[in-house]
């Protein structure tokens, strides 16, 4: 399946920030030539292959794939096609189909000169926070094989040592509460999560010192384990204090809290809880390159989808002796761009458009498929080529109109597909060349041969030409493509 190859002018090259989706993308060293397996998948030519792997991480980029030496593709070829942080997705593949990958490596970066290294987009590792856990038991751990008190001076209950372990290492001891309404007891401090499971709602309040003399330091964790969510709150005398864009509720049902005492009758609350800013957190990238569902993830909020749909073929052409003729090209995909906040359903029907067949001898190119993401925003086809009687005047032949977007904040119309030209009996300016689209590129003319196939995701199909007694196809247009980011 060819992938795309998209134009730095009027194409995604534009951006830095997204490119085109590549098919593959590679898990080690490869050589970058010849038709390769690539993530378990036999490629072929044309492809768009992320090459994220490689021992020389020169080397590194978006490649095209040939029988011959692989290139790199013209959005990722120079040195202003990339920066710190561009990204793209992946389509396929048996491990890596469905994620993002992210260039980490510092600005400026030379294509060819510098090291480019990539790093999965959606996928954050908390590795400092397991690291000071890990010192702080390794610490607790030293104390014991000294023989002296974990924490201070004095002597202590094995039961208080064995929780202060506990709670150094991380480890916490889960306790239910089924009440509406709870204070907490000396006995939760560090190494117990109490889980809250009243289907309703839970009021928890923090006590004063002087009633629940917790240490400066201690950690309180709790679960909301039900329905019901928490509100929490301190008694009277008791401040509770909040991060700047959050409230003192939890978020929701397994959503996990903590508060720490800072002073006497002082405590910080963080956690998981309801949010009191606006604005969104991109979440994860999904891709579809046929029809199908997309299925709302728990949490998504709004998405950003983006819809390309199918080019048309180019028109075909009956050869005639003696004479010539000259296919149109087929109109490329449209285009629409939509943030969906509200009306979003558990899921959501996919449609892609397929791409148009090329004409069949002297027959014009079918349209390209409307692709869909729901109600939402629909994106009609390309519209394919016209064809040529044969013969010795000058003329042209109609090339298709690009397809239409609707329901989008931005609503693109698809490249057209250019005219054929015959100048006289033996001589034409070629047959049409196939219309663009935001992800892919149109079949381009020739002078003596059949239509040259769309490429990427909604490229418009060449026209066919002829100037001997033979038919000349069309060239197929390429189907559309959904991109759908989840926020949350």
């Amino acid at each position: 399946m060819a992938t795309s190859a998209v134009d730095q002018i009027t194409g995604n090259g534009e951006t830095v920030a997204y490119k085109a989706p590549v098919r593959l993308a590679t898990t080690g060293n490869i050589a970058l030539s010849g038709l390769l397996t690539v993530d378990g998948v036999v490629t072929v030519a044309d492809d768009r292959v992320g090459v994220i792997a490689q021992a020389d991480q020169k080397e590194n980029g978006i490649y095209i794939v040939s029988s011959g030496v692989w290139r790199r593709a013209r959005d990722f070829d120079s040195s202003r096609d990339v920066t710190k942080g561009t990204r793209f997705a992946v389509t396929d593949g048996a491990t890596l189909a469905g994620f993002e990958y992210r260039i980490t490596t510092a600005n400026p970066i030379s294509i060819g000169t510098s090291n480019i290294v990539f790093a999965r987009a959606d996928l954050v590792v908390q590795a400092g926070v397991e690291v000071a856990r890990a010192e702080a038991a390794a610490d607790l751990a030293e104390d014991w094989a000294e023989g002296t008190v974990p924490g201070g001076v004095g002597t202590k209950s094995a039961k208080e040592w064995a929780a202060e372990a506990a709670a150094s290492a991380g480890l916490l001891i889960p306790e239910t509460v089924t009440a509406n309404a709870y204070t907490p007891v000396l006995d939760d401090g560090n190494d117990k999560l109490k889980r809250l499971v009243d289907p309703t709602a839970v009021a928890l309040t923090i006590p004063p010192n002087s009633a629940v003399a917790f240490s400066i330091g201690t950690v309180l964790s709790f679960e909301q384990s039900g329905a019901g969510p928490v509100t929490i709150a301190g008694d009277v005398g008791v401040t509770v204090r909040t991060p700047a864009g959050q409230s003192a509720v939890s978020a929701e049902q397994y959503s996990v809290f903590q508060l720490v005492k800072i002073a006497t009758d002082e405590w910080l609350l963080f956690g998981a809880l309801v949010s009191t800013q606006t604005g969104y957190l991109l979440g994860s990238t999904q891709v579809f390159t046929a029809s199908g569902t997309w299925t709302k993830p728990a949490g998504c909020v709004a998405v950003e989808v983006e819809v390309v749909s199918g080019g048309a073929g180019g028109g075909g052409v009956a050869g005639q002796a003696s004479e010539v003729a000259v296919g149109g090209g087929g109109g490329g995909g449209g285009y629409g761009r939509k943030f969906i906040t509200s009306g979003l359903g558990p899921t959501e029907v996919i449609t892609i458009g397929a791409g148009g067949a090329g004409g069949v001898g002297g027959l014009a190119g079918t349209n390209g498929g409307t692709s869909s993401f729901g109600a939402h925003v629909s994106v009609t086809g390309g519209i394919g080529g016209g064809t040529m009687v044969s013969g010795t005047s000058h003329t042209t032949s109609t090339g298709g109109a690009g397809g239409i977007a609707s329901g989008g904040s931005i609503n693109a119309v698809g490249g057209a597909g250019t005219r054929g030209i015959r100048l006289s009996a033996t001589t034409s300016a070629g047959s049409g060349t196939g219309g663009s689209s935001h992800f892919g590129n149109g079949g381009q003319n020739n002078i003596n041969n059949a239509g040259a196939p769309g490429t990427g995701y909604g490229g418009g199909g060449g026209g066919g030409a002829a100037n001997a007694l033979v038919n000349r196809d069309g060239g197929a247009g390429t189907s559309g493509i959904i991109i759908v980011r989840e926020y949350y």
